[in-house]
């Protein structure tokens, strides 16, 4: 019998990004227009997922981080991604770029279903922090984010961590997935 435990947090040595164990398991994933009228279409319909379990970051790659990947490896992200502070979550990169990093820093992008199960929880939550917008104030949102108004640095807003504690999984910015947009995906 295998009595070896998974730790639930995870410090990556290769960059330092801090990860927490996601349990994996069936899960309501997507929405439906009667739960939440401003879902979109692709959004739908909310049906029941299966996840692996798996390692989320707790919060975005930051700038610092992704600067020490293109010294080490020379990789060409352009410069628009060195816009912010070091430890305000990179911007400017594209899915290219984010797979570059993934694979230097020893993992990979979630999929869709991992990063909204981490996101929502097993609650589907409409919002990391429960089901109330409250005028965005536990995201990065607006007068919210940090200098000039772009991003805020990752560790802000604690108060809208996700149900697994991961930070800004709703504000300050879009995120990469792993696997491909298909709007006809809920559908099937």
């Amino acid at each position: 019998m295998n009595n070896r435990r998974i730790p639930w947090y995870y410090l990556n040595p290769r960059d330092g990004t801090e990860m927490v164990l996601i349990p994996g398991g069936w899960f309501f994933m997507g929405n439906n227009e009667e739960d939440d009228p401003d879902a979109y279409g692709s959004e739908a319909p909310r049906h029941l997922h299966f996840v692996r379990p798996f390692y989320m970051a707790i919060t975005c790659v930051t700038v610092a981080q992704f600067r020490r990947f293109v010294k080490e490896t020379g990789h060409d992200a352009g410069d628009d991604w060195r816009k912010d502070p070091d430890d305000h979550p990179v911007r400017y990169v594209n899915w290219h770029d984010a797979m570059a990093y993934c694979t230097w820093a020893g993992f990979r992008l979630p999929t869709e279903a991992e990063w909204e199960l981490a996101a929502r929880g097993y609650k589907a939550l409409k919002y990391p922090w429960g089901e109330d917008w409250e005028n965005g104030r536990r995201v990065c949102w607006s007068g919210q984010k940090g200098p000039g108004g772009a991003t805020a640095p990752v560790f802000d807003h604690p108060e809208g961590a996700s149900p697994f504690g991961t930070f800004q999984q709703s504000g300050n910015l879009w995120e990469w997935c792993g696997d491909l947009y298909d709007r006809d995906v809920y559908k099937r």
